[in-house]
């Protein structure tokens, strides 16, 4: 019965272990940082790159003064645009998060996953 206590207890312990672990095939990639300046008639974009077709990006942290702030994939080229238009009125400072994730190869996720912080400056 000792026995069994104790093999018990070694394998919570080691299931908590490996359950705690990070996940080594994923690295947190860099963080981007982009300042842009617009007037409140402009429409902002931002040229992501080329997508594989498992990779992509996403709006971790919306803006808040928009009338468009979205991601769109164009095809064929795999490029993904974020586009920001301002709502009517604002003057300001704006910021958005973008997740980016590459580094798929079709049967695996992304592996490298960035972060770009975008600060938009609304004038008059």
């Amino acid at each position: 019965m000792k026995n069994f206590a104790i093999t018990t207890v070694l394998m919570m312990v080691f299931t908590f272990f490996i359950s705690c672990s990070s996940d080594d095939n994923q690295s947190d990639g860099e963080i981007i940082k982009v300042a842009a300046t617009i007037s409140t008639s402009e429409i902002y974009t931002y040229n992501l790159g080329s997508f594989g077709d498992e990779e992509g990006a996403a709006i971790e942290k919306q803006a808040e003064n928009f009338e468009i702030s979205k991601l769109e994939r164009n095809f064929p080229s795999g490029e993904i645009i974020y586009t920001y238009k301002p709502k009517s009125g604002f003057v300001g400072t704006d910021y958005v998060e973008l997740k980016i994730s590459r580094g798929s190869t079709g049967a695996s996720p992304n592996t490298n996953i960035s972060i770009l912080k975008l600060t938009i400056k609304v004038t008059a």
